[in-house]
């Protein structure tokens, strides 16, 4: 897989790389339920198909990746994280798994080649992008132009309970930015050069309720830089 070289930690993903790197030793344990959902929910839409090459813009601990090397055969895995720490995780995770590449990297300044991907993912980051235009431009950018998809879930602010949420995570969490509404995250989508397939919401409880796109790059490279 061609990859650039890797960006590494900027100033920007500071706040996340640091509030990751201490909760890497105990997030599988305290958030296992919810990557559990949120994974489920974003792959029974994104249709990931055999030997597909998938990125995961924000892995984590590697749960969606480690679901995707048990249930789509041949897949080849790569994986993307401000945090050192939660890196160190899914290394550890998918450590049985030959065909994976994990960098440290923001999803702003992804060190990877221009379409180099069949589907270009992304679970409940969107929030902590500064520039979410730049995050979902760069997700464009590394997806196949003709036959890829990105497909991003984050929590949506059309729910008074994520309006709540977000109210008090921008008082208290400095790597949190925002919580979109969905007819915001659709105009996010559009400034990025990305046309919905598929575009919903959902409520999973009485506090989670989610977005979920999927879509197609609609420009060239060259026109959304």
């Amino acid at each position: 897989m061609t990859t650039r070289a890797t960006p590494g930690r900027t100033p920007r993903a500071l706040p996340a790389a640091a509030q990751y790197d201490r909760a890497a030793a105990t997030y599988d344990r305290v958030w296992r339920g919810y990557a559990r959902r949120t994974t489920a929910l974003l792959l029974r839409h994104a249709d990931v198909p055999p030997a597909a090459r998938v990125l995961d813009v924000g892995c984590g601990t590697g749960a969606l990746l480690a679901t995707l090397a048990e249930r789509v055969p041949g897949v080849t895995l790569a994986g993307a994280d401000v945090s050192a720490g939660m890196l160190g995780a899914a290394r550890a995770r998918l450590a049985a798994f030959p065909r994976k590449t994990l960098v440290e990297a923001p999803g702003d300044a992804l060190p990877f080649a221009d379409g180099a991907f069949e589907r270009v993912l992304s679970s409940s980051v969107l929030h902590y992008a500064l520039d979410p235009v730049a995050f979902l431009r760069e997700m464009a950018r590394v997806c196949a132009p003709a036959h890829g998809r990105v497909a991003v879930l984050d929590w949506c602010a059309d729910y008074g309970s994520v309006r709540a949420l977000d109210a008090w995570l921008r008082r208290t969490d400095p790597a949190h930015d925002r919580v979109f509404t969905a007819r915001e995250f659709e105009g996010l989508l559009a400034a990025a050069g990305l046309a919905p397939e598929r575009f919903f919401r959902v409520r999973t409880g009485p506090v989670w309720g989610f977005m979920v796109a999927v879509a197609r790059p609609v420009c060239s490279v060259s026109e959304r830089r």
